[in-house]
């Protein structure tokens, strides 16, 4: 019994040890590996995108707060949908949960780069919510 809770606990380790998600999931080997890998992908996505989030709303008024949730809530529902199509094709397999955490997360990706544009951009920019 002991052996199996180590052999499992080597196999979950071995999955965190790679510098960055491209190298964890060319190194994952089992299905466990590859489902760490990606929900570490994904939860350092959205750590990012909580942090971009907080920053811009710092800067803005309770009305752009608004435009914000709402503009937030829209993207999850895109988000969801997006990955449902994406990975379709994946839904009921094993590999299911991962193609969609990486679909999640490169749309996180892209969805913090979106907001970061709005507090780092350049002067005369008319988007730019900087104070």
């Amino acid at each position: 019994m002991i052996v199996k809770h180590a052999a499992a606990l080597a196999v979950l380790a071995g999955a965190c040890q790679f510098a960055n998600a491209a190298d964890c999931m060319e190194q994952a080997v089992t299905t466990v590996q590859m489902q760490s890998c990606a929900q570490e992908t994904f939860d350092a996505a959205n750590a990012e995108y909580a942090q971009q989030y907080r920053k811009l709303t710092k800067v803005l008024n309770a009305r752009e707060r608004q435009q914000l949730n709402a503009s937030q809530k829209s993207f999850l529902e895109y988000q969801r949908r997006a990955c449902e199509l994406e990975t379709g094709r994946t839904s009921g397999g094993s590999i299911a949960g991962v193609a969609v955490q990486l679909c999640q997360a490169r749309l996180t990706q892209w969805r913090t780069a979106e907001l970061k544009r709005l507090t780092d951009c350049q002067e005369g920019d008319v988007s730019c919510r900087r104070p």
